[in-house]
């Protein structure tokens, strides 16, 4: 997996979405052959259930990145792009096809009803389903994007909430190995971080 898009997954799951990464779009060509038309980043879904504070059964705290803008009403779900660069979609991304299939095949509208979500999302970035589920377009970059068609965040402030995440919750989180990759990097760099700092709580 990118790296970059291993640090969104972390981020969203934090924040309580459920995540696919790198989710392949594929298209039908001519002769009966199929092509990839791209992949999908990152999809992330969130239920309203998710607590907004407090440390859970795993000591691990829901508190939630208001940078995020998480409707916390509603179901959630984000369509991201991933760019070490500017926090852009690329065009194959934004193609009506691609989003409308995409929609589809995560199950959160019916197919009928996807092209309607997103028209919406092409025009403002965001949409609601039939069954009253938020669906919107995010792109995370280095810098934030020009446009103003969907949300951009700086994965700076990604990695910024991750370690307040980290210290936050450390006596919890130090005694919990953690197979997440970018997750696991944090809570290592804090631990070597305190081994200087003597008396400083290991």
């Amino acid at each position: 997996m990118d790296v970059a898009v291993g640090l969104v997954q972390t981020y969203l799951r934090v924040n309580g979405y459920f995540t696919v990464t790198e989710f392949p779009v594929v298209e039908a060509i001519g002769g009966g052959g199929y092509r990839a038309a791209t992949d999908i980043d990152v999809l992330g879904c969130r239920f309203p259930s998710v607590a907004d504070g407090g440390v859970g059964a795993q000591g691990r705290s829901a508190s939630v990145d208001p940078a995020l803008e998480i409707p916390l009403q509603s179901v959630d779900m984000i369509v991201g792009e991933v760019k070490e660069s500017e926090a852009a979609f690329n065009a194959p991304g934004l193609r009506r096809d691609v989003l409308a299939t995409t929609l589809a095949r995560f199950g959160c509208c019916p197919v009928d009803h996807a092209e309607v979500l997103v028209t919406d999302l092409l025009a403002t970035g965001h949409s609601t389903t039939p069954g009253g589920h938020h669906v919107r377009l995010v792109a995370f970059g280095a810098t934030p994007a020009g446009t103003r068609r969907y949300t951009s965040l700086p994965l700076p402030q990604v990695v910024t909430f991750l370690e307040g995440y980290v210290r936050q919750n450390w006596q919890a989180l130090k005694t919990i190995p953690s197979k997440d990759p970018a997750l696991g990097w944090l809570i290592l760099r804090e631990k070597l971080r305190l081994a200087g700092e003597p008396g400083a709580g290991h």
